[in-house]
């Protein structure tokens, strides 16, 4: 399952500028990884494998102002999802991810979010 999301997101990551990203939109990011992910060892992978040996690639702070940031962001964003997946109900349908059929590289999502759902997050 973890392939699944973690294989398209290493592809994303991939083709993100070297200095694109300010402070803020890591924290947006790590913000929405919490909110979506409810899996602390995905999250794990995700965060470690993926982002934090690339952060400094395409972070547009200083090295050890962004490194100090991305882990104590991390350690946020996990103790969120730990927390949310011990009560967490599931709702099938509820989000869709998918691979944008506009994009040929592969680095462009579409998401289906219902916002008829029951239980959809205020």
């Amino acid at each position: 399952m973890g392939n699944l999301i973690l294989e398209p997101v290493k592809a994303i990551v991939s083709n993100i500028s070297p200095g694109s990203l300010s402070m803020s939109d890591i924290a947006d990011l790590l913000e929405l990884a919490a909110l979506t992910i409810r899996s602390t060892d995905l999250a794990l992978d995700l965060f470690l494998d993926t982002l934090q040996p690339n952060a400094p690639r395409f972070m547009t702070a200083d090295v050890q102002v962004a490194k100090y940031l991305l882990r104590n962001l991390m350690a946020i964003a996990v103790e969120h999802i730990e927390e949310a997946n011990s009560e967490a109900k599931r709702l099938p349908g509820l989000l869709d991810l998918k691979l944008s059929p506009k994009d040929k590289d592969g680095s462009h999502v579409d998401i289906d979010f219902r916002i008829d759902a029951t239980g959809t997050p205020r």
